[in-house]
């Protein structure tokens, strides 16, 4: 069964090339705990203490030491590899409607899928997780990755890249909902500048489609960096 609890999000970056991510989990009921990213191989990018005071470091060298522990895991693995993403991987449509520059570079998020996993790696524990978004509504539904009705509000995470690139444009795409032929279009607005280093993502549903089910799915969405990270943002934690 899971928990959720919601604060205010509060976030310092420090001026020193070694930038931190902080905040406070209301109502945390753990001991001292990891805060992870990854799926098969998750890795260490901050901690939590008894008081639910987090710290998420963000070094100038994230992209480079992640491509060498993956090339690393490779080379000891004979199951699976794993690979980077470039610019134009993650953020692509058909045809020629987006005007990407550098998008051949390699780029990585801090979260995963915007999601933050607190661990206890000693005891191979999982305690929950958290992410940041415009209110408890829109967390929920979000972390559910389409379970649930599609909601209206945004996500932010950070994104890494080695130097500056740009995403412009609009791509529309028919989806369909799985009731006979009902599809609607859906757009998806890009307005990313991204600069060298650390950047502030915000992945919005701007509107909705509900369909002859009743059930919402995301129909006008849009990614834009952003100078800052937005205020007011609602902080929500899952307790596993």
């Amino acid at each position: 069964m899971k928990y959720i609890f919601t604060l205010i999000i509060i976030l310092s970056l420090t001026s020193c090339s070694a930038q931190i991510f902080t905040g406070t989990l209301d109502k945390w009921e753990q001991k001292k705990a990891e805060v992870v990213t990854g799926l098969m191989k998750p890795k260490v990018i901050g901690t939590i203490d008894e008081n639910g005071n987090f710290n998420i470091s963000l070094p100038e060298n994230y992209l480079e030491a992640k491509q060498k522990k993956i090339e690393e895991e490779n080379s000891n693995s004979e199951n699976w590899n794993s690979s980077l993403l470039t610019v134009k991987q993650v953020f692509n449509c058909y045809g020629d409607s987006l005007q990407v520059t550098n998008g051949d570079q390699y780029l990585t998020t801090l979260g995963t899928m915007s999601v933050f996993d607190l661990v206890n790696m000693k005891e191979k524990k999982k305690y929950g997780f958290f992410l940041a978004a415009s209110s408890k509504t829109f967390a929920e539904a979000y972390a559910s990755f389409g379970q649930k009705n599609a909601k209206q509000g945004f996500v932010v995470d950070y994104y890494y890249v080695s130097e500056p690139a740009m995403v412009k444009g609009t791509c529309l795409t028919v989806k369909y909902t799985g009731n006979n032929d009902e599809n609607f279009e859906k757009k998806t607005d890009y307005n990313l500048n991204f600069k060298k280093g650390w950047n502030i993502v915000k992945y919005k549903i701007e509107e909705v489609y509900k369909s002859s089910s009743g059930k919402t799915y995301a129909k006008n969405i849009s990614y834009s960096t952003c100078p800052e990270f937005p205020k007011n943002i609602v902080f929500t934690y899952f307790k596993d």
